[in-house]
């Protein structure tokens, strides 16, 4: 079998790799580092197959969604042939199924819930899980999602506590003092969420995602 090439072992792996970087920087509102593995032989890429792509990217923002790390695995890729013989940017036939595993911090979802962007989305969660009040943000303690809300009605801060795990291909959010009370996330069609858990003041996410070109 071929040995498998990184993008260090050969130019054009390495144009393949640059042309990547920029089309994905181009997609982000803003990223501080990506790296990109590229792995296959030759012959199989100038057929227009990529076996597999390795990503790590930290400290992004994609569509007004800030992330603290994403690692993304794709395998049969299938590549237009043509672009890659005129060394220009490289455009994709098809990308099956990816693996993927992200990460955010608190500042990271609190920027998400508080932002106008997803104003819909801290009003649905705070009126599903905190009643008529407004989301003022939220921590993470060990394994507990704390959620502060304020009443405007009473002038009252509060703070309830929640747990968080993956359920039917999205997020669930369940009150631990009454299990009755819970959201889920509205997630994208094209994303199913396998597993999800909060560690050292961090969301942890692993899924699988469609992306379409």
């Amino acid at each position: 079998m071929p040995k498998e090439l990184s993008e260090s072992q050969g130019p054009f792996l390495k144009i393949i790799s640059e042309s990547l970087k920029l089309w994905l920087k181009a997609q982000c509102d803003s990223v501080e580092s990506i790296d990109i593995t590229l792995y296959g032989s030759l012959i199989k890429l100038l057929q227009g197959n990529l076996p597999k792509v390795k990503l790590l990217s930290t400290k992004l923002s994609f569509k007004n969604i800030p992330m603290h790390k994403v690692a993304i695995e794709a395998k049969d890729i299938s590549i237009k042939t043509k672009k890659l013989r005129e060394s220009k940017v490289f455009l994709l036939n098809r990308i099956p199924k990816i693996s993927l595993e992200v990460s955010f911090s608190v500042a990271d979802i609190n920027k998400i819930l508080l932002s106008k962007n997803w104003e819909s989305l801290s009003k649905d969660l705070a009126q599903r899980l905190l009643g008529n009040v407004i989301l003022k943000g939220l921590e993470i303690d060990n394994q507990n999602l704390i959620l502060n809300a304020y009443d405007p009605q009473i002038g009252n801060l509060s703070a309830k506590s929640f747990t968080l795990e993956a359920s039917e291909g999205t997020i669930l959010i369940t009150s631990k003092d009454s299990p009755s009370i819970e959201f889920k996330i509205p997630m994208d069609p094209n994303i199913m969420i396998q597993s999800a858990r909060l560690d050292n003041e961090m969301l942890l996410i692993k899924g699988q995602a469609i992306v379409s070109i």
